[in-house]
């Protein structure tokens, strides 16, 4: 087995001629080129409607760079975590103007009646989301969807929302504009990151791209951001995923109007607003921690940990899930109290266990929830908790989980030209991860001071070999 046999069987494809055709092919995505049609000849207001978390917001930000690219007038819309929730609201349906062209980026699938409402409302209606509909609904009566998920008909259904976008505005301007495609191709690679997607098919030449163009061709706001974060030099999936993604989810997390500051902030690239940006993932850091400390002590039963802890804050309760999740390597829904009376979680998945299907198996418990397979929201009565632990702590999940200790043994001499093999296939993450490699009778050798065979220190550690150098970070 080589390097290419182990990165084409954890992508799932059968040939190198099946990778190659997967890098170089167009995809089409069902209902772009209504969309496109609808969007480039309407005289109607543009309301776009998007979403409080990264993909949601960079989803934002292409359809409205998009809409001002071809001058039409455009209200962006983003809904508060805290006082609204996720989705399209009612009350957020009765600030929509009548007569408005509204465009649901990252959302929408599900918000059945809302949609209705807003066709009361004599508006026109594109959904652009990447999510599955909830158990028992109904596709909402829009003119135009775009959800390969639900809608079959696409050559790849394992965009983002942003992602999305971005193909809207590639089938748009392709043959114009470049430079624009180019731009929002970056964002594109941002967001799908960020919303853990599978790094394969359509997905990775997104990636592999939008890494390279973000230092070269992106927003004020972006090149602001980074230059902030001390990034402007090759970027890597993880740079992305866990420097940059949490500086645009933070502010959607900690205050109620966050995600409208997070647009806006990116949008307009003022150094002083995306500083701003950079201190409220401080903040998320603080309050991360402090409920992740709670836990310190604890043990979970077997099954999908569930567990309720008081007054925490309730924009950082996902990442808490996802902090156990790994931390126990079990699921995880985390749940705190809220203005309402209710209970209000938020759950990560570990491994390949499908953490939407567990909800859909228990929707009676729920006044509501939403997500996907990796991470999902859900808002519960007080009563139904202790059922839902109990439904949890029953589900057998030991043989979804096992994992791999390595994918293949090498030697020291074989590995230039594993890099070499490494980087054909990268970017990694995702749905494609970074193959794992055994190097057997590793010899050590002493540092300068002839004693120290290992250095280890609050940043990692690091060994030394006359031919190759190891370092690790825990």
């Amino acid at each position: 087995m080589s390097v290419k046999d182990v990165v084409l069987k954890n992508m799932g494809m059968s040939s190198e001629e099946e990778f190659e055709d997967a890098t170089k092919r167009q995809y089409h995505v069902k209902g772009i080129p209504e969309a496109a049609d609808l969007i480039q000849r309407t005289y109607l207001n543009i309301v776009i409607f998007g979403d409080y978390d990264c993909d949601g917001i960079i989803s934002t930000l292409i359809m409205t760079y998009l809409c001002v690219k071809l001058k039409k007038k455009v209200t962006v819309k983003l809904p508060k975590r805290f006082s609204e929730g996720y989705g399209m609201s009612d009350k957020a349906v009765e600030a929509i103007p009548a007569h408005s062209l509204v465009i649901t980026v990252d959302n929408g699938i599900s918000a059945h009646e809302q949609i209705k409402a807003l066709k009361e409302k004599n508006c026109q209606i594109i959904i652009i989301d990447h999510h599955p509909l909830n158990e028992g609904a109904f596709i909402p009566n829009a003119d135009i969807i775009i959800d390969p998920v639900v809608i079959p008909g696409s050559d790849f259904s394992g965009y983002c929302g942003a992602g999305l976008c971005f193909k809207l505005v590639e089938f748009i301007f392709s043959s114009k504009n470049s430079f624009f495609v180019d731009q929002m191709k970056s964002l594109a690679a941002v967001a799908t990151i960020a919303d853990m997607m599978n790094l394969t098919f359509d997905n990775r030449k997104i990636v592999k791209e939008g890494l390279k163009l973000l230092l070269t061709n992106t927003t004020p706001g972006m090149h602001c951001l980074l230059k902030e974060l001390d990034l402007l030099h090759p970027l890597s999936v993880h740079d992305i995923g866990f420097k940059v993604a949490p500086c645009i989810n933070a502010p959607g997390r900690m205050v109620d109007n966050g995600a409208q500051l997070a647009f806006s902030y990116l949008y307009t690239g003022k150094t002083d607003e995306i500083q701003e940006l950079i201190q409220f993932n401080d903040s998320r850091k603080d309050a991360q921690t402090e409920i992740l400390n709670r836990f310190s002590d604890f043990t979970p039963d077997d099954g999908v940990i569930c567990v309720y802890s008081a007054n925490c804050h309730p924009g950082v309760v996902g990442i808490v899930a996802g902090c156990l999740a790994e931390r126990y390597q079990q699921p995880a829904i985390v749940f705190t109290n809220s203005n309402d009376g209710l209970l209000k979680g938020s759950g990560r998945t570990y491994g390949d266990f499908n953490l939407k299907e567990f909800l859909n198996q228990n929707a009676e418990l729920f006044v509501r929830y939403g997500g996907h397979k990796e991470a999902a929201a859900v808002t519960i009565k007080k009563e139904n908790f202790e059922n839902l632990q109990t439904k949890a702590n029953e589900v057998i999940i030991k043989n979804t989980l096992q994992q791999k200790k390595y994918d293949l043994e090498i030697k020291i001499d074989d590995i230039p030209e594993v890099i070499k093999e490494l980087e054909y296939f990268a970017p990694y993450g995702q749905g494609n991860p970074a193959p794992v490699f055994l190097i057997k009778n590793y010899m050590l050798s002493p540092f300068s001071n002839k004693k120290n065979y290992m250095i280890l220190n609050k940043d990692g550690l690091k060994f030394r070999n006359p031919k190759l150098n190891v370092i690790g970070f825990g």
